[in-house]
């Protein structure tokens, strides 16, 4: 082996030009692989510990749909889902109080409305994309302190949380401002804010006061507009209800008309009341408030379920598997027929969790292609380091090296050059590393801070990316010499002496 390395090593400094040709390529490849790497690997890292911590836990439970869930809904191409219930809830709640690899839980109602004022108007109102934008919201339903326990992901500007039992909603600053623009009012503590939410089960209204206002702690651009609400009035924006709260009862005069027998008593007298005087303008906000009942306590309506809750989100203890538990726990719910299910945090993020993965995709399909590209071109110059020592190749024959001394000796050269230069490459991939760590690399849109789980990106290179990469590189340079030797193997001896 010794022989075979000298002989390599002295071929490399014999040829200077073409094994760096060959050695730039490689570190170039290593710079692009680790660098690239160090990227995706910091970005995944930080956008997992900014849901993890802030809004989704390790750990979503949810009801079965026939679409995937995340705590966005239910995305189902072509139709619309009603986000499932859980079934079973108490039960569950029991079996995660008493989990020891549970750090903590907290249960969740999600659904989307628009905000809006008692004096929006289209006179009053600006109509503006942006605008249109400020009032569209996701909402978090939540039992609060069992919440705020779980996600320390506020820091208040005024007002406080939500208590128990409570209703109200948190707004974000940003939320706040831009209301601001639309209305030409200030959204302070205290203002009342229509709530106008639309679903599969129709629109409602409820009409809460703003009990604080807050930025978040680590800001990502993909979810300022998340606004938080008491689960009550979620639950009646979503229709989650269990039946009637009230009975209804009606007067004589108002069933006379079910015990007709012909149609005259139907359609008989005045079809229009005349003596209807004049009353308000007829707006958009007028109409709207005609479909769904703004006040809370509405008569006849149907009573709220308490019990109901899209998820439950849960926070593991340090050192517990989340894939295992995560299998462990759908095997139970498979044991005990509950028809739930258990996914991760990149589940319960759904598109802004799939993001990364769309981003690593195309990277890798990248790389592949750049590796391509490198064993063609270290292909091509090695089969000219081939022709060229054709006569060396032909006297080795002839003074009785076999086939396979020629293709270790080539297969060593390769291999030299591709470790050096792969070290010297990770060298480099290091130092530019480095730099970017101490800069920074900042998010310059919202799809970039999804990305990135912040403003900034420090990068840092992952041990286990390095080992990867000079794997890859050792099978680009292994690939690429398989040819040259093939056409060296095909010299028979005495045309190769005879070669000048």
């Amino acid at each position: 082996m010794s022989v075979l390395f000298r002989i390599a090593l002295r071929n490399i400094l014999e040829h200077k030009s073409k094994s760096f040709i060959i050695g730039a390529i490689i570190a170039l490849g290593v710079v692009i692989i680790v660098v690239g790497n160090s990227l995706m690997d910091s970005a995944e890292a930080g956008i997992e510990r900014s849901f993890i911590a802030n809004y989704t836990g390790q750990v979503m439970v949810t009801g079965i749909a026939k679409g995937t869930i995340s705590l966005f809904g239910v995305q189902s191409p072509g139709t619309r889902e009603e986000t499932p219930v859980i079934p079973e809830f108490d039960a569950l709640r029991e079996k995660f109080a008493q989990d020891p690899q549970v750090r903590g839980f907290s249960p969740l109602v999600t659904g989307f409305s628009s905000l809006s004022v008692e004096s929006d108007s289209a006179d009053s109102a600006d109509t503006s994309d942006d605008s249109a934008m400020g009032k569209f919201t996701l909402l978090f339903g939540i039992e609060a302190e069992g919440y705020h326990k779980l996600f320390d992901n506020m820091k208040l500007v005024s007002g406080r949380y939500l208590r128990n039992g409570e209703e109200g909603i948190l707004i974000t600053r940003k939320r706040a401002d831009s209301l601001k623009k639309s209305y030409k009012r200030d959204f302070v503590v205290g203002t009342k804010i229509l709530l106008n939410g639309f679903g599969v089960n129709g629109m409602k209204i409820r009409e809460l006061p703003i009990v604080g206002i807050f930025d978040w702690k680590q800001e990502n651009g993909g979810t300022d507009f998340i606004s938080y609400v008491d689960v009550q009035t979620l639950r009646a924006l979503n229709g989650m209800t269990v039946g009637s709260g009230d009975e209804v009862k009606l007067a004589p005069s108002q069933t006379a008309l079910l015990a007709a027998t012909d149609t005259d008593s139907l359609f008989g007298g005045d079809m229009v009341d005349t003596g209807v005087k004049p009353g308000a303008a007829i707006t958009e906000r007028s109409i709207g408030t005609l479909l769904g009942d703004k006040a809370a306590n509405a008569a006849s309506r149907p009573a709220i379920d308490t019990g109901a809750w899209h998820y439950i989100l849960l926070r593991l203890k340090p050192g517990v598997s989340v894939p295992r538990y995560i299998a462990s726990l759908n095997l139970w719910f498979a044991r005990e027929g509950i028809q739930a299910r258990a996914g991760d945090w990149q589940a319960a993020a759904g598109p802004y969790g799939q993001a990364i993965d769309v981003v690593r995709v195309v990277f890798d399909v990248a790389i592949l292609i750049v590796a391509i590209v490198a064993i063609i071109i270290m292909m091509n110059t090695l089969i000219i380091s081939v022709i060229e020592r054709t006569s060396e190749i032909g006297t080795m024959r002839a003074l009785g090296a076999q086939k396979s001394f020629v293709w270790r000796m080539f297969l060593t050269e390769t291999l030299t050059l591709t470790i050096v230069f792969g070290l010297v490459g990770m060298v480099l991939a290091g130092t530019v590393v480095g730099i970017l760590n101490v800069i920074g690399i900042k998010a310059s849109s919202s799809f970039l801070e999804i990305l990135f789980g912040g403003k900034v990106l420090r990068p840092v290179i992952q041990a286990g990316s390095l080992i990867w990469t000079l794997v890859m590189v050792t099978v680009v340079g292994f690939l690429a010499h398989l040819y040259p030797v093939a056409v060296a193997m095909r010299i028979p001896p005495v045309r190769a002496i005879q070669t000048e």
